[in-house]
């Protein structure tokens, strides 16, 4: 065991060690020049620094972890009484290289901050770039304490990743381990840019690395140590009686049943590329008329839309082409593939209310994926712009601003069902596609006249213009809007399973 122990730590140290020292070593040379921090002040800044953490040393140590993963060999399984004992040696040996992998940091800066002035103290004045001393001062009596307890939680999150790793690599490959370490990471480095997002449980594996980022929310750190314990005892679970199995993941819908045969049908190259190019197109034309602006500024500005009773023409076509686009595309979908010409499947159905389930089943899935990908493209636009999260242009009223986009996302999906049951309604009772797709969209014009009714009007309700977001605002309340989206969603799925057998007839 100590042989093969030996072996496992010996094979991480090298090239990725010495490029974590120079890039250590560089940074504690920019950082020191000219500044008035005491010894034990400045090395907590570099050791918490979380743009050097995220941009340098996670990178490095994902990058050592990878480059060694390999097949278990059944030579050195058999030394061992057990899997398990075999496996949690590989383990111990990714610990200890996560403990001197941070120690080498420690090393390094205590060895360039070397003769600056000795205090045990933090800061008196509270400037913004004291911010972080703050967070620890809350925490910690002194900023040795804080120095200590960041790296003793770094040795455990970075031992956590990576065995992490090495699991997912013994049940899996190499794809599955890149799929599944690519967005983690994505995710930490886009919550710097949006702040609620890294705060994400579970997920943010920046909450398993950074101390700090734990003590921005409430029992953040109970959070990400409760998630470590229960992620670490499922691998145990797993290697212990499931050690012998080898998983994969299947890449193409194979599945049988209607429901798979429209949604192979639906989802085809055509319609991916066309979505993503309308809704890129939209992203990109707002973000051009907006660079000096937050993500958050970006977002509102872009699903603001029109006033009950006001009327502008450019925002009024942007309307109807974002929320006419995924209804276009699916009334194509409709009349391709439910049209007369697919008599034979249609006689195949015993039970015809499978039809009905297939169909409204992947318009819903459509419609929640436009959603999904609409926000997407945002992020990604934003970021490519350079966009910071908070909001400075737009206030948004301080109650909801923390569980403004859930509600709002929720909603917007609620909003889109409507108007898809209407669709689907319309097209069994008139068995006219282009009909029913003209009266869904003709709707939103309704928001043009100023009355109290029409201002329930589902199409174009869940906009930013129409909703009691902003302070003093006189729009739609937020539980008003659910209420009135969510009995209509009830009424027209009542009026589709009583009515759809007119399509059979």
């Amino acid at each position: 065991m100590i042989s093969i122990l030996k072996h496992d730590v010996r094979k991480h140290i090298g090239a990725p060690l010495l490029l974590l020292a120079v890039i250590y070593i560089l940074f504690c040379i920019v950082e020191r020049q000219g500044s008035p921090e005491s010894y034990e002040l400045f090395v907590l800044r570099i050791l918490s620094d979380h743009y050097l953490i995220i941009y340098g040393v996670t990178p490095v140590f994902l990058l050592s972890i990878f480059r060694k993963l390999e097949e278990d060999t059944p030579l050195l399984i058999v030394r061992f009484r057990t899997f398990a004992r075999y496996f949690y040696t590989k383990w111990l040996a990714i610990s200890i290289y996560a403990i001197l992998f941070v120690l080498l940091q420690i090393i390094t800066v205590l060895i360039l901050g070397i003769g600056l002035p000795v205090g045990n103290e933090y800061p008196v004045n509270s400037l913004v770039e004291n911010e972080l001393f703050n967070y620890f001062e809350a925490a910690f009596s002194t900023p040795l304490l804080a120095v200590i307890s960041s790296s003793l939680y770094m040795m455990i999150g970075l031992s956590f990743v990576g065995v992490s790793i090495l699991t997912i690599f013994h049940f899996f490959n190499r794809r599955v381990v890149l799929i599944t370490v690519l967005p983690a990471y994505l995710i930490m480095v886009i919550g710097l840019k949006i702040p609620a997002l890294g705060t994400l449980p579970f997920i943010t594996m920046n909450r398993y690395i950074i101390l700090h980022h734990n003590l921005v929310i409430g029992n953040g750190i109970l959070w990400s140590v409760t998630g470590m314990i229960v992620l670490v005892f499922v691998q145990i679970i797993c290697i212990r009686f499931a050690w012998y199995r080898k998983f994969s993941l299947s890449w193409n819908v194979t599945g049988k049943g209607l429901f798979f045969y429209y949604a192979r049908a639906l989802w085809t190259g055509k319609i991916i590329l066309l979505l993503c190019g309308i809704i890129g197109t939209l992203t990109i034309w707002k973000a051009m008329n907006g660079m000096e602006e937050s993500m958050q500024d970006y977002i509102l500005r872009f699903f603001y839309g029109l006033e009950t009773g006001n009327f502008h023409l450019l925002t009024f076509l942007e309307q109807l082409i974002y929320y006419g686009t995924p209804l276009y595309l699916f009334a194509l979908f409709i009349e391709t593939w439910c049209s007369d010409d697919n008599l034979p499947v249609f006689i195949r159905i015993r039970q015809k209310k499978k039809w009905l389930i297939a169909i409204v089943s992947n318009g819903l899935i459509f419609h929640i994926i436009y959603i999904g990908l609409s926000f997407t493209l945002l992020f990604i636009c934003g970021l490519l712009t350079k966009k910071t999260w908070i909001a400075h242009t737009i206030q948004i009223s301080e109650n909801i601003q923390m569980s403004i986009w859930p509600i709002f996302i929720c909603l917007k999906v609620m909003e889109l069902s409507v108007l898809f049951f209407t669709f689907f309604l319309l097209y069994i009772w008139l068995k006219n596609v282009t009909a029913a797709y003209l009266i869904v969209i003709a709707a939103h014009a309704l928001i043009l006249v100023l009355t109290v009714l029409f201002s329930y009007n589902p199409a174009g309700l869940v906009t930013i213009a129409n909703l009691q977001i902003f302070e003093g605002s006189t729009g739609v309340p937020l539980n008003k809007a659910f209420t009135v989206l969510m009995l209509g969603s009830i009424l027209l799925l009542g009026s589709i399973s009583r009515s759809y057998k007119r399509f059979f007839n």
